[in-house]
């Protein structure tokens, strides 16, 4: 989970490294964020 806002470090840090938002956290301030596992050859 991390802030709702696009500018937060934090949250640009995550989207640099392929995460995305992926639904609302626990309050209207939060997002839940995630990313996909590339699939194994």
């Amino acid at each position: 989970m991390t802030s709702a806002d696009p500018e937060d470090p934090a949250r640009r840090l995550y989207r640099s490294a392929g995460w995305a938002v992926i639904g609302p956290g626990l309050s209207p301030a939060q997002v839940i964020m995630g990313r996909t596992r590339p699939l194994d050859s």
